[in-house]
């Protein structure tokens, strides 16, 4: 077993990779063409979104919400942020749906996101406080760009 953290949150799991796919805990991502992906749940549910791996980080974007993976070398050290909400692909920021100060929900919209012709909400992660917002309306962003980080 391996240790892995997931949005912030460490685990202990065991992956095994067969081809461009990897299956964990009952599920499984397959790697698709043109930055694609195809995860099939435990539950029998199956989603598409996608998907790319920067220096040693998985980033998925899916079903509305933004994933981020990362195994733990022995003795390393974790500086991720479970309150940072990240670009998941190059895009134009459209909307900017909250303020510095506001209050938020789990799963809440924070901002439109324009990429692949698409509108992409980018969605809290947590509960908390806006502690400060990284783009503004029309700003091109380059994926993993941290946009809002909740306090």
């Amino acid at each position: 077993m391996s240790e892995y953290v997931f949005n912030g949150e460490s685990y202990h799991v065991e992956v095994q990779r067969s081809g461009t796919a990897f299956q964990f805990a009952g599920h499984s991502i397959e790697v698709l063409k043109q930055g694609k992906c195809r995860l099939h749940l435990h539950s029998g549910r199956t989603i598409y979104g996608y998907c790319t791996k920067i220096g040693d980080v998985w980033w998925v974007h899916a079903d509305g919400k933004t994933l981020k993976f990362q195994k733990m070398e022995h003795g390393s050290r974790s500086d991720i942020s479970s309150g940072d909400c990240v670009s998941p692909m190059p895009g134009k920021i459209l909307e900017i749906l909250v303020a510095k100060g506001d209050n938020v929900e789990q799963g809440q919209a924070l901002i439109v996101l324009e990429a692949m012709k698409m509108e992409h909400r980018i969605l809290a992660p947590q509960e908390g406080e806006i502690g400060a917002i990284y783009a503004t309306v029309g700003q091109q962003v380059e994926q993993g760009k941290n946009l809002v980080d909740i306090v």
